[in-house]
C-alpha cells in the first residue's frame, strides 16, 4: 500500500511542467523526510489556492479573489490603459514579464496553451471560445499575438489569424511580435529590452 502511494504521488508530480519520473520521485522522498509541519503547510497552501485564487472573467489570468471586482482584475479595470489594444499571451507569467518591461499600455488575454502541429482539435488546446467572446464584448482595434518564437507558437498565431477573419473583416488588425525574440525562447525568459524591441517592431499578419 505504501509503495503504491509513493508511485501515485510521483505520477501526480510528473504532470507538472518539466518534471520527469526521476525528479518526481525525489520530490516524494523529500516530502517523506520533511518535518510534519512542512508537509501540513504545503497541503494547506494547495487547499487555499483553489479557494482564494480566481480567474479574471476578461483576461483569464489567475489573481487573488479579493482583487476581482465585477469579475475583472485590476489590470482589466485600469482606466488609463489603452482598451483598444489586446495582447494575447500563452501563460500568466508572460503578462508579468511584459509588465516588467514597461512598454505596453493595453490589455491582455491569456490563451492557456499553444496549438501543436498536426493537432486535430486545436480549440481544446487554447481558450479560443473565450477569446472570441472577449472580442464580441470589447471594441478592440489591434490584437497582438505574443507567443513563443517556435513552431508551435507560429502555428498558433496562424491558427488565430485564420479563425479571427470575421473580426478582421470588421476592422480588427492582427499583428505578431517582431523577431527581436530569439527562436525557441519563451516570453517568460526574455529580458525587458528584448520585449520592448519585439513590441515596437510588431508586424501585421498577412
Amino acid at each position: 500500500m505504501g509503495e503504491n502511494l509513493i508511485q501515485e504521488l510521483a505520477a501526480a508530480f510528473t504532470r507538472f511542467p518539466g518534471v520527469g519520473p526521476r525528479q518526481a520521485k525525489r520530490f516524494v522522498y523529500f516530502l517523506l523526510k520533511s518535518p510534519p509541519t512542512n508537509t501540513e503547510r504545503l497541503a494547506r497552501l494547495i487547499d487555499e489556492l483553489r479557494r482564494k485564487i480566481s480567474q479574471c472573467g476578461d483576461c483569464r489570468r489567475f489573481v487573488d479573489t479579493v482583487e476581482l471586482q465585477a469579475k475583472q482584475c485590476a489590470l482589466c479595470r485600469h482606466e488609463r490603459r489603452d482598451h483598444s489594444l489586446l495582447l494575447v499571451v500563452e501563460k500568466d507569467i508572460d503578462v508579468n514579464q511584459i509588465e516588467r518591461a514597461g512598454s505596453y499600455e493595453g490589455r491582455y488575454f491569456v490563451l492557456g496553451g499553444l496549438v501543436p502541429l498536426l493537432e486535430d482539435e486545436p480549440d481544446k488546446r487554447i481558450r479560443l471560445t473565450e477569446l472570441k467572446k472577449y472580442l464580441d464584448r470589447h471594441e478592440i482595434k489591434e490584437l497582438i499575438v505574443a507567443l513563443t518564437a517556435n513552431a508551435e507558437g507560429d502555428n498558433t498565431a496562424e491558427y488565430l489569424q485564420q479563425t479571427l477573419k470575421k473580426y478582421e473583416a470588421d476592422g480588427l488588425v492582427v499583428t505578431v511580435l517582431g523577431r527581436g525574440l530569439s527562436s525557441g525562447i519563451e516570453l517568460e525568459y526574455s529580458d525587458p529590452d528584448t520585449i520592448k524591441h519585439a513590441l515596437s517592431g510588431r508586424i501585421k499578419i498577412s
